[in-house]
């Protein structure tokens, strides 16, 4: 792509900070750092001269320069270093000057998006800062959002944005080559999307995204008061009838966390914006603070919505953003009960994502119930149907909702079926972080609740500045998964003792006496099952726990395994061989 025909900005929310008398902002000693390192890269890549061939120039952002500009994230303005070299692209290195809110991520792309890029800027690609674009970046992520007319190729003025996936390239030397806390993430990013992608629905993530800056400015631009502000910015897009499109090559590499308190922070942080996201679609009166209910544009999106959804219903013609807004019909005609039904849809697993979070909570006592009483909460029954209403009580429902789920989930991660790269099976560690992830996603649901309801946004910590064992966060979870282990060796010992010696160690579990060998087998394989769903997870906090490289207990266990069932069938062999006289 031309060089000359781009612009990389480099957002550093640490680049200022106050003097120690509250007064004038100071640069940063990792402002200053940043500032050779930019240096050195564009020296290192000039054509000729260097260093020296590579122009530095400062200039100061004025709340006076923009007549749209935002005090809320810059009340003090932004300092912008330039770097220029020839056959390079200009390099902005943009240190804002914050208030006593900074309103964290999207503050920092709201300064950028209003006070430092050109308004008359068509495009923009969003990446966090551990993303490395690939070259063919820029030629992959504009075809969707353009089309031809008159002979040139010009924005659609339909599609919003285009996201690609997440890529890492620090999983296996961080987690081992089984990513047992599902770092990759590939039915979210990966499969869940190219669905999407035909409803134009797709999620932004936050990354690795173009947008067209025109929608995103139609939105009032990036939503304040919330833990995931790109999913709800995505979302606010969809409401006005905006498409977004996905390309499914991987176009950025970045680095995963790499340690389990990390990422039980981030996932906590997802869920807690999820929640979020509910909360201020539902906007329900009386129960939200204020300051969460009505941040800065939030009430001018409302009002800027409900006046086009007031426009439609009356049948009259859309308003062009601009002279050049071919779209503008064809965004009115999206914004239909249909469209709004899709979306809902589209949006359900994260807006409703707290039904999914509590649901292992209540799977794992139930199992555990089951263990304790020997007697399964169901009994299939297996009478002649004599009619077509009785189908319905009989255990041929439940072989037919086995059938259907099963055929489903293995269609939705068919996409493996053509992805070399599959150490695990992605539709595996779904169930299982579905399990590992559900107590610290708890701890998010609540803190989201008294976020939105007390006003105060909740802390969370960027790649690399949270280390060391959370026992908050993994002690219940490895609490969990032994309490499991210990509580089958105790019924399993209980009933041997009372099928062999006639008396039970504890009478109040099962006992031989009263439940057959069948349903203890069956109690025993239940909760079995829920120990293989926790254990990826459970193995990463355990070995957190005992300071272990991360894969070294999930190889301790399958070598284990391999050896044992060698010795296993070695000896049951030699076993059959030897007659009852030997």
């Amino acid at each position: 792509y031309p060089a000359e025909s781009f612009v990389v900005t480099l957002l550093d929310d640490g680049y200022h900070r106050r003097s120690a008398d509250g007064g004038a902002f100071e640069t940063t000693a990792s402002g200053r750092q940043m500032e050779a390192a930019v240096l050195k890269t564009m020296a290192s890549a000039c054509p000729a001269g260097g260093a020296r061939g590579v122009a530095r120039t400062v200039r100061e952002v004025s709340p006076v320069d923009r007549k749209d500009y935002r005090h809320e994230v810059a009340p003090g303005g932004s300092t912008v270093v330039e770097f220029r070299a020839p056959g390079l692209p200009l390099v902005r290195l943009v240190g804002r000057k914050k208030g006593p809110e900074s309103f964290m991520k999207a503050g920092n792309l709201e300064n950028a998006l209003w006070h430092v890029m050109e308004e008359d800027a068509v495009f923009m690609v969003i990446l966090d800062s551990d993303m490395a674009p690939v070259p063919e970046m820029l030629q992959t992520l504009l075809p969707p959002m353009l089309e031809c007319r008159g002979g040139t190729w010009r924005p659609n003025w339909r599609t919003a944005f285009v996201e690609s996936p997440q890529d890492f390239k620090n999983i296996e030397g961080a987690w081992g080559a089984d990513d047992p806390m599902n770092q990759a993430n590939k039915f979210f990013w990966r499969i869940l999307p190219s669905s999407l992608d035909s409803m134009g629905f797709v999620p932004f993530w936050g990354t690795n995204a173009a947008f067209f800056v025109p929608a995103l400015k139609d939105t009032r631009g990036f939503v304040y008061r919330c833990m995931s502000e790109d999913t709800v910015t995505g979302a606010q897009l969809h409401q006005l009838g905006w498409t977004s499109c996905f390309v499914g090559a991987a176009l950025a590499t970045g680095l995963c966390r790499e340690s389990v308190t990390e990422t039980f922070d981030q996932r906590k942080r997802w869920c807690q914006g999820n929640i979020q996201q509910l909360f201020i679609e539902w906007n329900p009166p009386f129960i939200l603070h204020e300051d969460f209910r009505n941040p800065p544009y939030r009430h001018a999106f409302r009002q800027h919505l409900q006046e086009t959804h007031a426009s439609d219903a009356q049948g009259l013609l859309a308003v062009p953003i601009s002279e050049d807004d071919t779209g503008a019909e064809l965004r009115r005609a999206r914004r239909s009960w249909t469209w709004r039904l899709k979306r809902q849809l589209a949006y359900f697993p994260t807006k409703q994502a707290f039904w999914y979070h509590v649901q292992p909570l209540y799977y794992y006592a139930i199992t555990l119930a089951i263990l304790f009483n020997g007697k399964p909460p169901f009994k299939l029954e297996r009478s002649p149907v004599k009619t077509s209403w009785e189908l319905l009580d009989r255990f041929y429902i439940v072989l037919a909702y086995w059938g259907v789920c099963a055929l489903a989930n293995f269609l939705a991660y068919s996409y493996v079926l053509g992805d070399a790269n599959n150490p695990n099976s992605p539709l595996w560690r779904v169930q299982q972080e579905f399990w590992g992830y559900a107590w610290v996603r708890l701890i998010g649901i609540f803190e989201a609740v008294a976020s939105a309801v007390s006003g105060k946004q909740p802390s969370w910590n960027a790649l690399g500045a949270k280390g060391g064992v959370n026992w908050v966060y993994e002690l219940p979870i490895a609490t969990a998964f032994v309490a499991m282990v210990l509580s089958i060796v105790v019924v399993v010992v209980n009933y041997m003792a009372s099928w062999h010696f006639g008396a039970a160690l504890l009478p109040a579990l099962p006992v031989a006496a009263r439940v057959k060998p069948g349903a203890v087998l069956g109690a025993v394989m239940a909760c079995s099952w829920v120990l293989v769903l926790m254990w990826p997870v459970t193995s990463c906090v355990l070995a957190d726990i005992f300071r272990v490289p991360y894969y070294r207990l999930s190889a301790i266990l399958t070598t284990l395994m391999a050896a044992t069932v060698q010795v296993g069938i070695s000896v049951f062999f030699f076993g059959a061989s030897l007659s009852e006289d030997d």
